[in-house]
């Protein structure tokens, strides 16, 4: 700095002293030597061309890393995961251990159909005593289950159930498509007997299904609603029959189908299907009729009803007879007979045998011969 600049001094000296800098003179001879502008430009070339090679190798650089991320990333895509093979990974709850003394009981297994709900219900039953040992539940549940329940299980992820109520809400959650509701009484009404099933077993079915129903009503009540399921000749022959038992039921339904394929019963609504066994030799009708006769034949069975009546008992026309009333005998009829015979009243009948006699002899019998003019009067 001393060589460009000087220092100089400011007088007075009276005054406080000031130091000012002024620029040293440059000197002629230098102005000789400044650099040529050929030189100015190769350097500022060779510059450029460093810079260049210094962005272009930073930029393969991150291009190599680029190309070497992808790679991996494809990789990972297209590999299989690699999974954590531990005890504790594998199992849920793998620390729990069993109660000494406690046997694994054998489980109902669950493959993925039927109520959720009642195989939870069947499971805690059979674990009695470990109500209060969730962990311990949650790791026996596995063994209950098999078929596609079981897959389903091994491929969640443990750590997210942390208590029994988690792992069972899932579960109830994943197969609740096989809940189904509980009938009603108007769902009972819409099952109807199927053209190929028998009487008996449509009633089996029906009860079956009326079963399923939480509060069930009283055996007649069902029966009735059975009965008001049916059609043709089964309602009307059985809704008037006062049924108030299946076992009555089937018993008489049984009767009724049994008259109908014999063909004694015909059903309106059922072509007549008569069995060889029940036909009468004595009943023949042709095959083929004449023209003349048709007209005859159609206006005979308008005429008649065919269809199956309910018996009703008919009223008697005669009066009922009033029984007679006798005065009662103030002694036995022992008495009686003995004193009849010692006054001579009776006399043996010769020639007469019982029926029911077991000999061949011949036996007298006393006959009760009441002279009419002499009455016996009432105190002897």
């Amino acid at each position: 700095m001393t060589n460009m600049f000087s220092l100089r001094k400011n007088h007075p000296s009276s005054h406080p002293t000031i130091w000012t800098i002024s620029p040293h003179p440059i000197p002629t001879h230098t102005l000789s030597q400044q650099i040529s502008p050929t030189r100015l430009n190769f350097e500022a070339l060779q510059y450029e061309r460093t810079r260049d090679e210094t962005e272009k190798s930073k930029l393969d650089a991150l291009q190599q890393k680029m190309h070497d991320l992808e790679e991996k990333v494809n990789g990972r895509l297209n590999s299989k995961p690699a999974h954590d093979l531990r005890y504790e990974k594998l199992c849920l709850h793998p620390r729990v251990e069993l109660p000494k003394g406690f046997k694994i009981p054998k489980f109902n297994m669950f493959d993925g159909h039927g109520d959720p709900i009642a195989h939870l219900k069947d499971f805690c039953s059979r674990l009695v005593g470990l109500e209060n040992n969730e962990a311990l539940l949650m790791r026996l549940f596995i063994q209950s289950l098999s078929g596609i329940a079981f897959t389903w299980y091994v491929k969640q992820d443990f750590d997210k159930w942390l208590a029994w109520e988690d792992m069972a809400r899932d579960f109830v959650e994943q197969y609740k498509f096989n809940m189904k509701d509980d009938p009603t009484m108007l769902n009972l009404l819409e099952i109807r007997k199927l053209g190929h099933e028998s009487f008996e077993e449509y009633v089996i079915r029906w009860r079956r299904e009326a079963a399923k129903i939480r509060h069930s009503p009283h055996e007649e009540e069902l029966v009735q609603t059975l009965i008001r399921s049916l059609d043709g000749i089964y309602y009307k022959t059985l809704f008037f029959a006062g049924i108030q038992s299946f076992d009555s039921l089937i018993r008489i339904g049984k009767e009724l189908e049994y008259g109908i394929q014999s063909g004694r019963i015909v059903d309106a609504q059922t072509p007549l299907q008569t069995d060889e066994r029940y036909k009468d030799s004595s009943i023949s009708i042709p095959l083929k009729q004449s023209n003349q006769n048709t007209e005859q034949v159609h206006a005979v069975f308008d005429s008649c009803d065919m269809r199956f009546k309910p018996y009703i008992p008919r009223v008697s026309q005669f009066k009922v007879r009033k029984p007679r009333t006798f005065t009662p005998l103030m002694e036995t009829l022992t008495s009686i007979f003995q004193r009849l015979w010692a006054k001579g009243l009776l006399k043996p009948r010769d020639g007469w045998i019982p029926k029911h006699s077991s000999s061949g002899l011949k036996r007298q019998t006393s006959v009760l011969s009441v002279p009419t003019r002499k009455p016996i009067e009432k105190n002897k």
